[in-house]
């Protein structure tokens, strides 16, 4: 048994557990979501090394430790705590190993997901092993009880004067979620190590705030007070795997992952765990629409349709994909949840139209102003292989959905942003009638919004720079692959050509700028984001489509091109999502396992992170792409 699915079995059973299983009947889901929350961890105070408030800077060169010494400091730090000092000092360090002085952080994670302890060893002019020993004594009560030993070895700190938010914090100095940040101000200490930082979901903004709030002040002292002193610190930081408590290293809280490493086997694995996240987070008939990790709190009040039947979509082609009865079951249930609640079915089979329910969401949502749900919803549909029996209904959704077609061929929506959107949604679900329905309606209507589009689009991408594309490109590759599958038309081609040729563009561009390794295989079109999970995964999903037309069309050049951003890209959002290995600093992680942070410093677990990815892999994983994906040639 490998050692991911050693440790999801846990997690299925718990799952099973919280499904309502009707004796020789489907599977259901609860009602209700858990409303257990979650214990916050207390902040890491420690005395003020500038204990008159003077700053006192000194620069020291970054030490390194290599692997072999990570390795020999992980052992060092289990062997105190498993047969004490001397046998530690007993063990053979590397060559490599050089014991210079630095302070190290050591913590322990309970199997709660909580910190069941923590300590810095931070004694002036001392060794790390000797660091090292003082910090594990501290914790090794708690290790001794099954926790996870995390260790983090400071090897680089700058002492600053106030040099205020935009010289600290929008220029990326502090990075957050890798460095620490400790602030001295009025006799007190307040820091947060890097994990912490991931623990209480803090990207810049908040951090600055919960400073504030810990120090006492009514006022952003980051804004307005000149004795602040700010340490900024970075780390080497490695431990025990919560699988099997093996060596690893982490980034920004998760385990390292290049993307030389992504593979086939890999894709299936993750999307194995994707099918658990959907067993956990389906209540009341619908998917989950936000979690906070940091709070335990489900947001359900924000669900906005489109993204719920989107979700609902890829439910269902999972299922099919991973032939499980479970999720099978839970993506009839999703589906028979809208046809009521959103379409009025009953009362619409009566009229022989769609009736839309009255509705309203929290966001303000209606179902008039959402028709692209309705279509989702007939592509969940189609996706099943007993979808004949809601064909009448289908029907209805589709023909409901064209009659928000102006004469000149757009589609009205309720925003004009949604432009970018709401056709390709509208042209995805024609082109998967199209293909499994076969009636002629559908391709004449496919070709009425397609011409309507084409044109705008190109123009677009002629007025922009290199790097732009429409936003979310796959709404409109995806529908022209499948006309030029279909067809064999050079026009589809050309047009999946100039979007994903773009896209391609601001990978290598993005790649070029990273600040950190983790920024490499973002596809969102601005520097400075933290590589939202959403966008990054359209664009995929569309470079995806494109290599597959382009491998159709040998053009092999582009198709090597395209699979390159494929494999970094896919490594980016593997990096992201919450596995078990992953979820060692999170309570109730069966709720989020197999989902996605909202992007490298955000762990709130959305369904839109999910659902783009969920598509992107299975044709990744079904057309070997990774196979043929080359790692981009070093920087």
């Amino acid at each position: 048994m490998s050692r991911l699915f050693a440790v999801l079995r846990p997690v299925a059973l718990s799952c099973l557990a919280a499904l309502s299983l009707q004796c020789g009947g489907p599977t259901r889901s609860p009602e209700a979501t858990p409303s257990a929350g979650v214990i916050r961890t207390e902040l890491i105070e420690t005395a003020p090394q500038a204990k008159n408030d003077s700053y006192k800077p000194v620069r020291k060169p970054e030490l390194k430790l290599d692997l072999a010494s990570r390795e020999y400091l992980l052992r060092y730090g289990q062997t105190v705590c498993a047969k004490g000092v001397e046998a530690a000092r007993a063990l053979q360090g590397p060559a490599s190993f050089t014991d210079e002085n630095a302070p190290v952080i050591a913590v322990v994670y309970g199997e709660d997901g909580r910190r069941a302890a923590h300590h810095r060893a931070d004694a002036p002019d001392t060794a790390i092993t000797r660091q090292l020993e003082t910090a594990a004594a501290e914790v090794c009560s708690a290790k001794k009880s099954g926790g996870q030993l995390h260790l983090m070895v400071v090897t680089y700190t700058g002492r600053f004067p106030n040099f205020g938010v935009k010289g600290m914090f929008d220029y990326k100095v502090f990075e957050p979620q890798v460095y620490g940040l400790a602030v001295e101000y009025a006799g007190k200490r307040v820091e947060y190590d890097p994990v912490l930082q991931t623990e209480l979901n803090h990207g810049p903004k908040s951090m600055r705030k919960a400073i504030n709030k810990q120090l006492g002040a009514p006022i952003d002292l980051f804004t307005n007070e000149n004795n602040l002193i700010v340490e900024i610190y970075k780390v080497a930081h490695f431990g025990e795997r919560r699988s099997d408590s093996a060596f690893a290293d982490f980034h920004r809280g998760h385990t390292i992952l290049k993307p030389e490493a992504v593979d086939k086997a890999l894709v299936r694995q993750r999307i194995d765990l994707i099918g658990e996240w959907y067993r956990n987070n389906v209540f009341g008939g619908e998917v989950v629409y936000e979690y906070s990790t940091a709070g335990g709190k489900y947001r359900n009040e924000e669900r906005t349709m489109v993204r719920a039947l989107m979700a609902t979509w890829i439910l269902n082609r999972l299922a099919f994909f991973l032939d499980d009865q479970q999720l099978k079951d839970l993506g009839e249930e999703v589906i028979e949840h809208y046809l009521d609640t959103y379409f009025q079915i009953e009362a619409s089979r009566v009229a022989g139209k769609i009736q839309p329910s009255g509705i309203v969401l929290p966001n303000g949502n209606t179902v008039p102003n959402r028709y692209t749900a309705g279509s989702f919803l007939g592509a969940a549909i189609l996706e099943r292989d007993d979808h004949a029996r809601w064909a009448r209904d289908d029907r209805m959704l589709m023909e409901w959905a064209m009659t928000f077609q102006r004469p000149d061929g757009i589609l009205w929506t309720q925003f004009p942003q949604s432009q970018y959107f709401m056709p390709g949604h509208l042209m995805l679900s024609l082109a998967y009638h199209d293909e499994k329905v076969g009636d002629p309606a559908y391709k004449q209507w496919l070709d009425s919004v397609y011409d309507a589009y084409e044109t705008p689009v190109y123009m677009m991408l002629d007025l922009a720079d290199r790097r732009f594309h429409p936003l979310a490109p796959a709404w409109f590759t995806q529908p022209a692959a499948v006309l030029y599958h279909k067809t064999k038309d050079n026009r589809y081609r050309d047009f999946i050509y100039a979007i994903n040729d773009h896209v391609v563009e601001l990978h290598d561009h993005n790649r070029r700028h990273m600040v950190h390794y983790d920024y490499d295989g973002i596809l969102t079109p601005k520097l400075g984001y933290y590589g939202n999970t959403s966008v990054t995964a359209a664009a995929l999903e569309s470079l995806a489509d494109a290599a597959i037309v382009a491998k159709a069309d040998g053009d092999m050049d582009r198709y090597k091109r395209y699979l390159t951003v494929v494999r970094h890209a896919t490594a980016y959002l593997f990096r992201i999502q919450f596995t078990p290995d992953n979820t060692y600093y999170i309570q109730h992680r069966e709720r989020v396992v197999g989902g996605f942070k909202s992007d490298m410093v955000n762990s709130v677990s959305w369904m839109d992170n999910v659902w783009h990815f969920t598509s992107a892999l299975i044709k990744i994983h079904d057309h070997d792409l990774l196979a043929d994906a080359p790692v981009a040639e070093p920087l």
